[in-house]
């Protein structure tokens, strides 16, 4: 006696049953993998925090200093020093092994070098043959961290070495970024939007005694669910909301109270 088959209609109950299940699945499978985004990228940090240490124990408690680096390099690309100077530090493991990146954040945008939203990365520049620095990145500095800067305003107050810091723990290193390092300023203006991008021409090349201006829109986004993930001088890590930017000591003069009554915040940031 042949067996009976299934129904048109039984198969569609099946079907119905399974793209349900799926429909519930989905969103929990893409937050448990934002975690692990999360997870990953904090844990990158921490490593690149503490290569910072290493370094500047290597160097009398100095950073970094862009007079080391060759002068004719503009200071757009001398913002990639950091990932030069740092990577001898790392274990021969963590090289090359996404380090360099938040997992979040890996794709190559269609405006190289530069990202083209919170969720690309962007060219490192001039990095020397046989290095081993990746040519990529999705970190960025807090510029105020290197010695030998050539900008009035920033050699004033650049932290410059280990006994300079107060307060390290809310001075930021390294975080989550749309470019290779920013300067910023406690006046700067918040995005119109989470996913917009900086124009680099105004960021870069309006100097005035205060350096560039609106830099610190670099940072500003909700790469992870809250914001971005930041590293600080104390090796601390920290998800940081979008409006707490301003609140960070950036630099010697940086106001982290500038804010509270002259800053109006968009929408996307709450």
């Amino acid at each position: 006696m042949r067996k009976k088959g299934f129904t048109l209609i039984e198969l569609l109950v099946v079907i119905a049953i399974i793209a349900l299940l799926l429909s519930i699945l989905m969103p929990a499978l893409s937050q448990v993998k934002k975690q692990a985004q999360n997870v990953v990228c904090k844990s990158n940090l921490h490593q690149w925090g503490l290569t910072w240490k290493m370094y500047t124990e290597d160097h009398k408690g100095k950073f970094p200093n862009l007079d080391d680096r060759n002068p004719l390099i503009n200071s757009n690309a001398q913002r990639s020093y950091w990932a030069e100077c740092l990577t001898p530090y790392l274990g021969e493991g963590s090289r090359g092994k996404g380090i360099y990146f938040c997992p979040a954040a890996k794709k190559e945008p269609m405006n190289d070098p530069y990202a083209d939203d919170e969720f690309t990365s962007f060219a490192l520049a001039n990095i020397p043959a046989g290095s081993g620095v990746s040519k990529r990145s999705s970190y960025g500095i807090n510029c105020y961290a290197y010695g030998g800067i050539g900008n009035a305003f920033r050699s004033r107050n650049a932290w410059v070495k280990e006994g300079a810091l107060r307060s390290a723990n809310n001075i930021p290193m390294l975080m989550d970024s749309k470019w290779r390092g920013g300067y910023p300023l406690h006046d700067d203006p918040p995005l119109v939007s989470g996913d917009q991008n900086c124009d680099p021409t105004p960021a870069h090349n309006l100097f005035d005694g205060s350096g560039s201006t609106g830099e610190m829109c670099w940072f500003q986004m909700k790469r992870h669910k809250h914001g971005v993930n930041a590293v600080f001088f104390d090796t601390s890590i920290r998800t940081l909301e979008p409006k707490e930017l301003w609140t960070l000591k950036w630099h010697r003069q940086f106001d982290t109270h500038y804010a509270d009554s002259n800053i109006t915040w968009e929408d996307w940031m709450e």
